[in-house]
């Protein structure tokens, strides 16, 4: 059989488990604009120390917004990250994948986590939202390296402004003075 060729990139590992607090590593939880400290927090034993970052940060637990503890006190933990919810009531299907591409996009390349998914509200976060917030970790961790440049280019190659051209004016197909000029394209956001 012809060898195979390797996958474009790692794709993010994902795992589901029971409840458990971590012990290392970096621990994130979820803080809406009540500002209410997860049971999680207190459970660990740095839920003063995280009332206090969130006062001194102004933090103020909007929507995908992130506050990151580094090398919490009194715990093994490297790092918190707190993850805004907003108004977690309101949250919409799609804004569960838009979270957990914030969650990643707040880690450092390849390092791994340890979301704790309870809610500061008290609501439990259903099945749904917890895969939804999985494939919005993995889109936001994919990324297409097989077609990446080859690097920088050398300074022969280098490129400086657009190509220059020696033809003459004469050589050229005529174009409409206007042709390019008040075009419009749709743009969405």
């Amino acid at each position: 059989p012809p060898a195979r060729k390797p996958p474009m990139t790692d794709i993010a590992t994902v795992t589901f488990r029971k409840t458990g607090l971590p012990e290392k590593g970096t621990a994130v939880l979820f803080l809406d604009d009540s500002l209410r400290i997860p049971a999680a927090a207190e459970a660990l034993g740095i839920g003063p120390l995280l009332s206090r970052a969130v006062s001194t940060a102004a933090f103020k637990g909007g929507r995908f917004a992130t506050l990151d503890l580094l090398v919490p006190a009194a715990t093994a933990l490297d790092r918190v990250l707190l993850v805004g919810l907003g108004k977690a009531a309101e949250l919409a299907e799609e804004d569960w994948t838009r979270l957990g591409g914030a969650i990643v996009g707040a880690l450092r390349k390849g390092e791994a986590a340890t979301l704790i998914a309870e809610r500061p509200d008290g609501e439990a976060v259903t099945a749904g939202q917890l895969a939804a917030i999985a494939l919005g970790a993995v889109l936001r961790a994919y990324g297409f390296d097989r077609y990446k440049g080859r690097g920088k280019p050398r300074d022969d190659e280098a490129r400086k402004g657009p190509p220059s051209t020696t033809h003459r004016r004469e050589e050229l197909s005529p174009v409409p003075r206007d042709a390019h000029q008040n075009r419009r394209f749709p743009v969405s956001v």
